[in-house]
C-alpha cells in the first residue's frame, strides 16, 4: 500500500504526574493543510485507508452545488490501481479516442463537502462536490475526456495534447535554514503551461506528503519545520498538463530533526493570582516527527518555586506558589532529545 498524508494528531488526556494532576490535552495539527476540504486529498481523493498500489492517473475536479456543470483538475500520475466501476454511481467518466471510440469509463459517485450549519442550525444549502477517480495509466490513445451526470449529459470535456510533460526534480540545497527551496523542471512541447503538484517522503518513498498542488512555476518554498527530518528523504514531481501526466522522483538526501514547538496558551502575560484562586497552564507542544507532545515530554517550572509538574495541560491553585513574580517555563522534548522553551510572567499576591 502506498500513503498520501495530510493528517490531524490528537492524544488522550495526560496521566498524573508531578505535584499535581495534568488531566487534558489539546489537539493540533500534525501535517501539510491546504485549502481543499478537510480529508480531501489531491492524490487519494477522499479515502482515510490506503488505497492499492497500481499505475494509474487520477482525473480530479469539481461539480458544480446544483450539478449542472464541472469543471477538470490537472490529471496526476500516481501509483495506483485504477478505480472500481460503481454500477450504482452517480456520475460517469469517459475516455474517447480521436474517432469518439470509449477507451475506458468508470461510474463513480462523488464526495461531498462538509456543509456548516446556519444560523439556527439551518443548512447551509447545496455545496459543490468533488471527484478523484483513477483510471489505467496505460490509454495512450486518449484524445479526450467527458464528464457525465446519471441522465447522459456531458457535464465537463477535456481534451489530450500529443505528448507528456518531462519533468526532473532537485534534491535540496540544504535543510537547516527556516524555509527549504524546492526546485524543479518541467517541459512539454504541446502545452503552453504545466500544473506542478509537489510531495515530501521521509521514509524513502513508502509514504508521501503533499506539500504543493497545481503550481505553475519551477520552484516552492515551504516552511522547514512542516517536513519530518530524515536520513533518506525525498522528493516528487508530478506534472500535468491537463490529461497528460509524468512524475519525477529526487535522489535521497538528508534533513536534520529539528526541536519541537511550544507555545503557553495560558495563563496570560501578566495575570494576577490570589489566594485559592485556580491556575490552569496550558501549552500546545507539536514535534513533526513525533506529534503532539504531552505527558512527560512537557514539563512547567517556576523561577521561584522549581518543578512544578509535566504534562501539556497542568491544573495548580494559587496558594501552592510563593508570593510575587513568576517566570513560568515550558519545556517540550522530543523523542531525540531534543527542547525547546516558552516562558509567561504571572504574580501571586496574597488574599
Amino acid at each position: 500500500m502506498i500513503v498520501f498524508k495530510a493528517v490531524f494528531g490528537s492524544r488522550p488526556a495526560s496521566r498524573r504526574t508531578g505535584v499535581v494532576a495534568a488531566c487534558g490535552a489539546v489537539a493540533m495539527l500534525a501535517g501539510f493543510v491546504s485549502a481543499a476540504p478537510a480529508h480531501w486529498n489531491p492524490i487519494s481523493g477522499w479515502a482515510a485507508a490506503p488505497r492499492p498500489v497500481g499505475s494509474g492517473l487520477t482525473l480530479r475536479g469539481i461539480i458544480a452545488a446544483d450539478g449542472a456543470s464541472a469543471q477538470f483538475k490537472p490529471a496526476l500520475a500516481v501509483d495506483l490501481a485504477p478505480t472500481p466501476s460503481d454500477p450504482d454511481g452517480t456520475h460517469e467518466l469517459v475516455l474517447q479516442d480521436a474517432a469518439g471510440v470509449v477507451l475506458h469509463s468508470v461510474r463513480f459517485t462523488p464526495g461531498h463537502q462538509d456543509a456548516d450549519a446556519g444560523p439556527g442550525g439551518a443548512g447551509a444549502g447545496p455545496q459543490a462536490s468533488l471527484f478523484n477517480v483513477v483510471v489505467p495509466a496505460d490509454l495512450t490513445g486518449v484524445a479526450r475526456v467527458q464528464l457525465r451526470a446519471a441522465d447522459g449529459r456531458t457535464l465537463a470535456t477535456t481534451t489530450a495534447t500529443t505528448a507528456a510533460p518531462t519533468v526532473s526534480v532537485d534534491v535540496p540545497a540544504t535543510g537547516s535554514t527556516e524555509r527549504l527551496t524546492i526546485s524543479w523542471s518541467s517541459r512539454d512541447a504541446d502545452a503552453a503551461s504545466l500544473a506542478n503538484t509537489v510531495l515530501y517522503s521521509a521514509d524513502g518513498g513508502t509514504s508521501w506528503q503533499v506539500i504543493g498542488v497545481d503550481l505553475t512555476g519551477s520552484s516552492m518554498s515551504v516552511p522547514r519545520w512542516s517536513l519530518p527530518g530524515s536520513t533518506h528523504a525525498q522528493l516528487k514531481v508530478i506534472a500535468s498538463d491537463g490529461v497528460r501526466s509524468t512524475t519525477a522522483v529526487s535522489e535521497t538526501f538528508s534533513l536534520p530533526d529539528l526541536a519541537p514547538m511550544v507555545s503557553v496558551s495560558a495563563p496570560g502575560a501578566g495575570k494576577v493570582f490570589t489566594g485559592e484562586q485556580a491556575i490552569v497552564f496550558i501549552a500546545q507542544a507539536h514535534d513533526v516527527e513525533d506529534g503532539h507532545l504531552d505527558d512527560t515530554a512537557v514539563q512547567w517550572s517556576s523561577d521561584r518555586d522549581g518543578l512544578l509538574g509535566t504534562g501539556a495541560w497542568l491544573p495548580w491553585n494559587a496558594d501552592q506558589l510563593s508570593e510575587g513574580e513568576h517566570v513560568i517555563t515550558v519545556t517540550a522534548r522530543d523523542s531525540a532529545g531534543h527542547t525547546s522553551t516558552a516562558t509567561v510572567r504571572i504574580r501571586v499576591v496574597s488574599a
